[in-house]
C-alpha cells in the first residue's frame, strides 16, 4: 500500500539522482589522466546523441508501458555510467559513460513530468502541478547544493585522492534513487481514440501529428531551441576556468552551497511568475539576463565574481524550465503525453548537440571566454526572437491570475 503520493516520491529520488558527487569533478579526473577539456565538452555531444536516437522511442515506450516503468529504467541505468570510467580512465570510458547517461536522460525525459502531471489531473487538482514540479526542480538545486559542498571539503582535503572514493559514492546516492522509484505508483491516463489505435507506432505518429498540428506546441519547441543556456557545457568547463583564476575549492565549495540553496528557495517559487508576467516577457527576460551573465562570466577574473555569476546563471536556467513546462503540459493528450514531451524535447535535443559540438570547437581557438561570449551572443538573439514568435503565435498571457488559483482559457490556443 502506498502510503505517500508520487509527488514525495519524486521529490526524493530527483535530490539522490542530482546527488552526484562525481559531477563537479569530471573534468578535473579525466585532465589527470591526459584528456583535454575540449574533449571533455565534446563528449557531452555524445550524451546529448544518446537523447537524440532514444528520445521518442522511449517516449513512446512510456505511453505503451507506464511512466513509472520508464522512471525506474532510468534509475537502473545510473550507476552504470559512473562506473565505467573506474576500469576505463580514459576517451572510451569517458564517451561510454556519456552514452549510458543519456540513455538514462532520455528514459526519464517526459515520464518523471507526465506522471507527476497525470497524478494531479487524476485527482482534479491541475494547478498543484506547477508549485509540485518547482518543488521537485528546486530538490536538484538542493542537491546540488549538498553535492557541491561536500566535494568542495573533500576534494580540497585530500585532491586527486578523493576521486574514485567519490565515483562510488555518486553510485550509491544512484542505487537510493532506485529504490525510491520503486515506491511510485503507476496513475491511469486516457487513452487514444480507437480509430487511432494504441500501438507504439500510432502513439509515435499521434504525438508528431499533435506538436506539427498545433501552433503552440510548435512555437513552444521553437523557444527552447532557441533560448539553450548551454548549461551542460558550463559543468564541463567550469572547474578548470575557476582553477585558472585562482578560485580554490574550498571557496567554490562554500559559495555555490549557499547560492544553489538560494536558488532552491527561488524555483520553489517559480510558479509564483506566472501570476504577474506573461510568457513572452519571462522568456525574453530570462534569456537577456542568461546572455549578459555568459558575458559577464567570460570577461570578470575576480573568483567571488566569478562563482556569483555562475549561481546567477544556474538560477535563470532552473526558472526558465517549469515556466514553460506548465504550458506544453497544458495543451497535451493524456494518452499521448510523455511521447509529445519526448518529441519536443528531441528537437531541443537536437540543438544542443550542435550547440555543444560547435561550443567545443570554439574552445581551441577562442578559450573558455570566447564560448562564453559566443554563446552570450546566440542567447540574445535566441531571446528576441523567441519574444517575436510567442506574440505572433499569442502566447502572450500569464499561466494563472494574480490572487486566483484557475488557470485562463486562452482566446485561440491552437492558431
Amino acid at each position: 500500500m502506498h502510503t505517500k503520493p508520487n509527488a514525495y516520491y519524486l521529490k526524493w529520488s530527483t535530490f539522490f539522482s542530482a546527488l552526484t558527487l562525481y559531477t563537479p569533478i569530471v573534468p578535473l579526473y579525466f585532465m589527470m589522466h591526459g584528456i583535454g577539456v575540449g574533449t571533455v565538452v565534446l563528449a557531452q555531444t555524445f550524451y546529448s546523441l544518446a537523447i537524440v536516437l532514444l528520445e521518442v522511442p522511449t517516449g513512446v515506450l512510456a505511453d505503451r508501458f507506464g511512466h513509472r516503468k520508464s522512471v525506474i529504467a532510468s534509475a537502473l541505468i545510473g550507476p552504470f555510467g559512473l562506473l565505467v570510467v573506474i576500469p576505463w580512465p580514459n576517451i572510451w570510458g569517458l564517451f561510454i559513460s556519456y552514452l549510458l547517461f543519456g540513455l538514462g536522460q532520455a528514459l526519464e525525459s517526459g515520464s518523471k513530468e507526465a506522471l507527476l502531471y497525470e497524478t494531479n489531473q487524476s485527482q482534479g487538482s491541475r494547478d498543484s502541478f506547477k508549485k509540485q514540479w518547482s518543488h521537485i526542480l528546486s530538490y536538484d538545486t538542493l542537491a546540488f547544493a549538498v553535492g557541491t559542498a561536500l566535494v568542495g571539503i573533500i576534494y580540497g582535503k585530500f585532491g586527486n585522492n578523493a576521486f574514485v572514493p567519490l565515483i562510488w559514492a555518486t553510485a550509491l546516492t544512484k542505487l537510493i534513487t532506485l529504490a525510491i522509484t520503486f515506491r511510485l505508483h503507476d496513475v491511469p491516463v486516457g487513452t487514444a481514440p480507437a480509430e487511432q489505435g494504441s500501438g507504439m507506432w500510432e502513439l509515435l505518429k499521434s504525438s508528431t501529428r499533435e506538436i506539427r498540428q498545433s501552433a503552440t506546441l510548435r512555437t513552444m519547441t521553437y523557444v527552447k531551441l532557441l533560448t539553450l543556456p548551454g548549461i551542460y557545457v558550463l559543468y564541463s568547463s567550469y572547474q578548470g576556468y575557476f582553477e585558472a583564476n585562482g578560485v580554490t575549492p574550498y571557496f567554490i565549495g562554500f559559495v555555490l552551497t549557499l547560492g544553489a540553496l538560494a536558488n532552491s528557495l527561488a524555483l520553489r517559487n517559480a510558479h509564483r511568475l506566472e501570476r504577474y508576467l506573461s510568457l513572452d516577457k519571462a522568456v525574453l527576460y530570462l534569456a537577456l539576463l542568461l546572455g549578459i551573465s555568459h558575458l559577464l562570466f567570460s570577461v570578470t577574473h575576480q573568483p567571488w565574481l566569478l562563482v556569483l555569476t555562475y549561481i546567477f546563471i544556474q538560477a535563470q536556467y532552473d526558472l526558465q524550465e517549469p515556466i514553460i513546462s506548465d504550458y506544453i503540459n497544458d495543451r497535451v493528450p493524456s494518452a499521448i503525453r510523455a511521447s509529445t514531451l519526448s518529441g519536443i524535447s528531441l528537437i531541443r535535443q537536437i540543438g544542443n548537440t550542435m550547440q555543444k559540438f560547435l561550443l567545443a570547437l570554439s574552445l581551441t581557438p577562442f578559450g573558455v571566454p570566447g564560448m562564453l561570449r559566443i554563446l552570450s551572443v546566440y542567447l540574445v538573439i535566441g531571446g528576441v526572437t523567441s519574444y517575436w514568435l510567442l506574440t505572433r503565435c499569442g502566447c502572450t498571457y500569464t499561466l494563472q491570475k494574480p490572487g486566483t488559483s484557475e488557470l485562463p482559457i486562452p482566446e485561440n490556443p491552437e492558431i
